[in-house]
Order: structure tokens, then sequence, then C-alpha cells
């Protein structure tokens, strides 16, 4: 129960250990100290990433990121495209193994794991081949849309110089 203090104060005292609430002035000074330890530690984790030591996306700094400029990754039918393909891979790999397999009269067991070491191939294959198609065709993509608005900014001067 709040006393004569309690009530004149407002109700907020320190923190000094007696179980009373703390302050509007506590509760900022701690909401900066936890914000400087988050600087603190996004710091670190800059320090990390740019040694190379981290296990981080690829970033500005790595030059093959950069040089290209693709993401096939971010690109909505591409990035589907190339999980149907791996799925694709997969099957298609572990059934013509399974086949040939089964085709060579090998026990069950055998039929199996070599069913199971197909659609690992397959996928690898199918996704490597289908990660190679897609960056092309988003770069043709880019360059089509470069070429449109080239053309357009030239007959928007040609317009201007016109008129």
């Amino acid at each position: 129960m709040k006393g004569k203090d309690d009530a004149a104060s407002g109700g907020d005292k320190a923190p000094s250990g007696d179980g009373k609430a703390p302050s509007g002035e506590d509760k900022a000074a701690k909401g900066k100290d936890k914000a400087a330890k988050g600087t603190d530690k996004a710091a670190k984790g800059k320090d990390k990433a740019s040694k190379g030591k981290g296990k981080g996306k690829r970033g500005a700094s790595d030059p093959s990121a950069a040089a290209s400029g693709v993401c096939i990754a971010s690109h909505p039918r591409s990035a589907s495209g190339v999980r149907r393909a791996k799925g694709l891979g997969g099957l298609l790999g572990a059934a013509l193994a399974m086949i040939l397999a089964h085709g060579a009269h090998l026990p069950l067991l055998d039929v199996l794991l070599r069913g199971l070491a197909g659609g690992i191939v397959g996928q690898l294959v199918l996704w490597a081949v289908a990660v190679a198609v897609a960056r092309q065709l988003v770069i043709a993509e880019i360059r089509a849309r470069h070429a449109e608005i080239n053309r357009a900014v030239a007959a928007a001067r040609a317009s201007d110089s016109a008129a």
C-alpha cells in the first residue's frame, strides 16, 4: 500500500532493492543501456563480417556478388522455377536410378539406396542447370527493360526538342 511519500511523488521511486517500482528516469536509463549494448553487438557483427569469418550472405564486399548484381533468389519467377527444377530433378534422378538398378536384378535394398543416391545427384544437377538458365533469363529481362527505358527517354527528348 502506498504511503504519503509515495502519493506525493506519484509512486515512482528509484530502485533501491526494497521492492518499489522504478521511476521513469530509471526505465529510460535502462533503455539507453540496452540500446548501447545492441549497437555494440551490431558493431562486433560488422567486424566479423568484414573479416570474412562470419557465415552471413554475400555482401557488397564480396566481388562476385557485386560484379553480377543479379539475385535469382529475390526474383519471384526464377526462384519458383529453380525450386520446381530441384524437385523434378530429385524425382527423375531417383526414378531413373531405381529403374536401372531394378533392371539389373539387384536386391530391393540396393535398388532403394541407388534410388536415393540418384535422387540426390539429379537434384544437384538440375539445380545447377536451373540456376544458370534463370540467371541468363533475369539478365535478359534487365537488358530488355533497360533498352525500353532508353527508347522512352529518347522519345521524350525528341518530343521536347520538337516543341
